[in-house]
C-alpha cells in the first residue's frame, strides 16, 4: 500500500505544475500514478511459454523464476523487468539510439548526433544476424516477455505516461543496443589517445612519459613480471622548467583537467586456504554513476540443473554478477584499449575521399534526422570509412576514424547465457576468454574452493603501433591483425597466498606479449585490500562486507605531511586562520568517515596543487588542440615526484611565490577560504567530509524539474568513502552494488544495492532495499520467505 499522505503531496505538487514536459491535471495525475503502479501477484498470460512459470518475491519484491527451461525462465525476467523498469528500458534503448531529444528536447541533440555517428541501431541488426541460434532464442523469449506486458498495461510505466510516450515493441536488436551501451560505458577510451596524441605532438618525448606513467608505488602484478610498459621516470627538470619558461599567461588554465573520471571497481576473491571450512567467497562492487532507479536489477532464477543469483541488467537477458552456485563471477574494469583513432588524410583535389591502403576511397555517407521535442528536426550527415566512422570532433585540426571493437559484429555476442551451465573454473575461463563483452577483470570462485582470474572480451592484435596515440593508417604497415585468442589472454588460479585482488590497477607486467592499456587507476585501493586481506584468516562473508565498507584514505597521507611542514609553530602562532587549519588536518583520523575533519581540506588541497603544478605544463597543448584536457589515473605519481623534488624554476614566480613552501601554503590558505565560502562556515572546522561530499541520488526528471526532488529521488544519507578508499563514493557516483558469495552457500551470501527493485517512485520497493546499502547493512543474497506470488500461463 501506498502513504496517503505522500500521495496528497504529490498531487498538491501536481497542481502547481502548470509548464514543462509533465502536463497533466492533478486528477489525472492520480489515475496514473494508481494505473502504473506494478502488480507483483495474480494471473497472467504470456504468449510463448512451454510450460506454466511461477514467480515468487519476497518482501523486497525480489522475484525468484521458477520455470521449466531456459527460455521460459528469460520470457519471465522479460516480463518483470518491463513491470518495473520500462522507464530505463525505454531510456537505454533511445540513447544508445540517439532518440533522447525525440522525448527531452534540444539539449540532447549533441549526444544523439554522437549515437547516430556510432551507427548503433544498424549495427545491432548485423550483430543479432550472426549470433549463434541458442543466443537468438533467448532474445526473442525475453523480448517476448516484455512485450507481453506491454499490451496488458496502457500505462506500463509512470514517467513514460507523464512525457505521454507510448513505447515500441520491444525486438531482440534493442537488447543488444543495451549490450552497446554498456560497451561505450566501460571501453570507450578516444579521449585518453587524443589527450596522449596531442601531448605527444606539443611536448618533449621524456615530459610525457613522465607525465603518463601506467603504474605507482602501490602497484603489484597478478602476471607478466613486475616492470610495466609506461615506467616511473625521473624528474625532467630541464625540460619541466623549460616550458613552465615558455608558458602563457591563460587565467582559464584550471577548467582544463578532470579528476579521477569515474568507470571502476572493487572485486577479491580468497580461496580454501583463507576460509574456515574451506569455502571460496567472491566479493565484488562495482563503481558506476548513482542514479535513481539503480542501474541494477536483482533476480534469481531456477529452471531444471540450473539456480542463478545475482543481478541483471534492465534490457538485457544475463546474470551480470552472481552465481550459479558451482561457480560465482564479478568482474572489474580493465581499463584496456580497445580504440583507435585513425588520422585521415583527405585528398587535396577532392575532400569526399581519404586515404586507404591502396589509394584514395570515398566516405561512404548516409543522412538521418534527428526529431526535436519542442523544436525543428535537425538534419545531420554520418560518414564512415574502412575503418569506422568519421569522429565528430577534429583532432589537432585533423578528421579521424573510429576504429572500436563494440563496432565490430565479430567482437560482441551473448555467450555468457552459458553461465548458468558452467561447472568448474576451466569451463568457467574458457567461456569468459571467447566471450563478445566489453574488455573485464574476471574473479571466479567455485564450490570446491578454488578461485582464479583472467580477462573477458576482444583485444586488438596491433601491427606496427601500440594504439597509445593516433596515427595514419592509409599509407603505413599500420593494423589491426584480429584479436587476441582465447588461450593467449592471461588467467592465474589458486595462487599461494590464498586470494586475488583487482580494483582497476595495473597488474600485467610488460612480460607479457601483448599490451592491454596505458592507463590504470591508482593502485591504493588495490593495495589496501591486499593489506587486509593478507593479515585476515577463517573469513566469512560477514567480514568481506566489512572489508567493502573500508574507508581508509591512505593515498592522502602525503598530502598531510605536506600541508603540515608548511604550518610551522611560528606562522601559526602569528595567524588564527592557519592555527584553525593546523588543528583541523591534525584532526584528520585517516579515513574518509562521513564525519571525518581534514579530509575535505585534503581532498580540495591535492586539487588545487594539481592545477598549479602540472597544468602550466601542458600549455603547448592547449594552443595546439582547444578541446585538449588533461586525465590520468595515476597523476598522483608526477605530481609527488615534483613536490618532493621541488625544481627551484618551475615556480610560477608571475604570482609572486617566493619558494616552494610559499606556494603551497598559499594553495592550502586558499583550499580553505572556498571551501568556506561554498559552505557558507566562518570556520572550517565547522565542515565534515560529508557536508563536502554529499552523496544525492538523483531521478533524471528532477534535473528538469528540481520541486520532484522530494518524491523522485533516493533518500539523503550522511556517507562514507572517497574515490581512493575501497568504500568507493562521490556525488553522483560510487558503490552501485554489493556481492559476497560463495557458490556452495547462497544461504550465507549478501547482495546490497541503492533504491529497490521497482522503478516506480510510489511503489513501496523503490527504496526499501536503500538503508542496508547506505549503512552497510546485511542483507541476504536470496530472497527471502514469499510475500507475492505471480503466476504466468502460455
Amino acid at each position: 500500500m501506498q502513504s496517503p499522505g505522500l500521495i496528497k503531496k504529490f498531487l498538491r505538487l501536481a497542481l502547481g505544475l502548470a509548464s514543462g514536459v509533465l502536463c497533466v491535471s492533478g486528477i489525472a495525475l492520480l489515475g496514473i500514478l494508481y494505473a502504473t503502479l506494478p502488480e507483483f501477484k495474480g494471473l497472467k498470460t504470456l504468449p510463448g511459454l512451454s510450460a506454466p512459470v511461477t514467480i515468487n518475491s519476497d518482501r523486497y519484491a525480489i522475484p525468484t523464476i521458477n520455470a521449466e527451461n531456459r527460455l521460459d525462465a528469460f520470457r519471465a525476467l522479460g516480463f518483470v523487468a518491463a513491470r518495473d523498469r520500462m522507464f530505463q528500458l525505454e531510456l537505454f534503448r533511445r540513447s544508445a539510439e540517439g532518440r533522447l531529444a525525440e522525448v527531452f528536447g534540444s539539449k540532447l541533440v549533441p549526444l544523439d548526433r554522437q549515437q547516430r555517428n556510432f551507427g548503433f541501431a544498424h549495427l545491432a541488426t548485423r550483430i543479432l544476424k550472426r549470433l549463434p541460434q541458442p543466443q537468438r532464442q533467448v532474445l526473442l523469449a525475453y523480448s517476448e516477455g516484455v512485450n507481453a506486458y506491454l499490451e496488458q498495461h496502457r500505462f506500463p510505466s509512470l514517467e513514460l505516461t507523464l512525457l505521454g510516450i507510448q513505447p515500441a515493441a520491444w525486438k531482440p536488436e534493442h537488447s543488444i543496443l543495451v549490450a552497446l551501451h554498456l560497451f561505450q560505458a566501460l571501453n570507450f577510451t578516444g579521449h585518453q589517445e587524443a589527450m596522449l596524441t596531442i601531448m605527444t605532438r606539443t611536448l618533449p618525448n621524456e615530459v610525457v612519459a613522465f607525465l603518463t606513467p601506467d603504474s605507482d608505488p602501490y602497484s603489484e602484478t597478478l602476471i607478466g613480471g613486475r616492470k610495466s610498459r609506461r615506467f616511473r621516470q625521473s624528474v625532467p627538470v630541464e625540460s619541466l622548467e623549460a616550458l613552465y619558461r615558455s608558458k602563457r599567461d591563460d587565467p582559464e588554465i584550471g577548467a582544463r583537467i578532470r579528476f579521477e573520471e569515474h568507470i571502476g571497481s572493487n572485486a577479491w576473491v580468497v580461496n580454501r586456504l583463507k576460509t574456515a571450512d574451506g569455502r571460496a567467497i567472491l566479493a565484488n562492487d562495482m563503481h558506476l554513476p548513482l542514479i535513481a532507479p539503480n542501474l541494477w536489477y536483482r533476480a534469481r532464477l531456477r529452471y531444471p540443473n540450473t539456480e542463478l543469483s545475482g543481478i541483471t541488467l534492465p534490457g538485457l537477458p544475463l546474470l551480470i554478477s552472481g552465481s550459479n552456485n558451482q561457480v560465482a563471477w564479478g568482474y572489474t574494469n580493465a581499463l584496456a584499449d580497445v580504440i583507435d583513432l585513425v588520422m585521415l588524410d583527405i585528398n587535396p583535389r577532392n575532400e569526399n575521399e581519404y586515404s586507404g591502403p591502396e589509394g584514395w576511397l570515398p566516405f561512404e555517407t548516409r543522412h538521418e534526422t534527428i526529431r526535436v521535442r519542442g523544436g525543428g528536426d535537425v538534419a545531420i550527415r554520418i560518414r564512415h570509412t574502412l575503418w569506422g566512422p568519421v569522429s565528430n570532433r577534429t583532432l589537432l585540426g585533423k578528421l579521424t576514424a573510429i576504429r572500436w571493437t563494440a563496432l565490430d559484429p565479430e567482437a560482441v555476442d551473448l555467450a555468457l547465457i552459458d553461465l548458468d551451465r558452467t561447472k568448474t573454473l576451466d569451463e568457467a575461463i574458457a567461456l569468459f576468454n571467447r566471450a563478445g563483452v566489453p574488455v573485464l577483470h574476471v574473479m571466479l570462485a567455485d564450490a570446491n574452493g578454488g578461485i582464479a582470474w583472467t580477462l573477458t572480451g576482444r583485444i586488438p592484435k596491433r601491427r606496427g603501433f601500440d594504439g597509445s596515440v593516433s596515427l595514419p593508417w592509409g599509407n603505413r604497415p599500420i593494423a589491426w591483425n584480429g584479436y587476441l585468442r582465447p588461450d593467449e589472454l592471461p588467467r592465474i588460479k589458486d595462487p599461494a597466498s590464498g586470494f586475488i585482488v583487482t580494483a582497476n590497477n595495473f597488474v600485467i607486467g610488460s612480460d607479457y606479449p601483448y599490451p592491454i592499456g596505458q592507463n590504470f587507476a591508482n593502485g591504493y585501493r588495490a593495495s589496501r585490500i591486499r593489506e587486509l586481506l593478507s593479515s585476515m584468516n577463517s573469513i566469512n562473508e560477514a567480514e568481506m562486507l566489512g572489508l567493502q565498507a573500508d574507508t581508509r584514505a591512505g593515498l592522502y597521507d602525503f598530502y598531510r605531511d605536506l600541508a603540515l611542514s608548511v604550518l610551522g609553530e611560528r606562522a601559526v602562532s602569528e595567524n588564527p586562520e592557519l592555527r584553525r587549519i593546523k588543528e583541523n588536518l591534525i584532526a584528520w583520523n585517516g579515513r574518509a568517515e562521513s564525519d571525518s575533519r581534514g579530509f575535505g581540506v585534503l581532498f580540495g588541497f591535492r586539487r588545487r596543487l594539481a592545477a598549479a603544478i602540472i597544468l602550466p605544463l601542458l600549455d603547448r597543448c592547449y594552443a595546439a588542440d582547444s578541446g585538449f584536457y588533461y586525465s590520468w589515473f595515476n597523476m598522483d605519481t608526477p605530481l609527488r615526484q615534483i613536490l618532493s623534488v621541488r625544481p627551484p624554476n618551475m615556480l610560477p614566480r608571475s604570482k609572486g611565490h617566493r619558494s616552494w613552501d610559499d606556494l603551497i601554503l598559499k594553495v592550502l590558505i586558499e583550499t580553505v577560504v572556498k571551501l568556506e565560502e561554498r559552505h557558507r562556515v566562518r570556520d572550517i572546522n565547522q565542515l565534515v567530509w560529508s557536508d563536502i561530499n554529499p552523496v544525492r541520488i538523483t531521478h533524471p526528471f528532477t534535473r528538469a524539474i528540481p520541486a520532484l526532488s522530494g518524491f523522485l529521488d533516493l533518500p539523503e544519507y550522511r556517507m562514507s568513502g572517497c574515490t581512493f578508499c575501497i568504500n568507493v563514493m562521490a556525488e553522483g557516483y560510487g558503490v552501485t552494488e554489493r556481492l559476497i558469495v560463495s557458490p556452495g552457500h547462497h544461504d550465507e551470501g549478501l547482495l546490497q544495492m541503492p533504491g529497490g527493485q521497482s522503478g516506480h517512485p510510489f511503489s513501496e520497493h523503490y527504496a526499501d532495499q536503500h538503508v542496508f546499502w547506505a549503512k552497510l547493512l546485511a542483507m541476504p543474497l536470496e530472497p527471502e520467505e514469499i510475500r507475492y506470488s505471480l503466476r504466468l500461463i502460455p
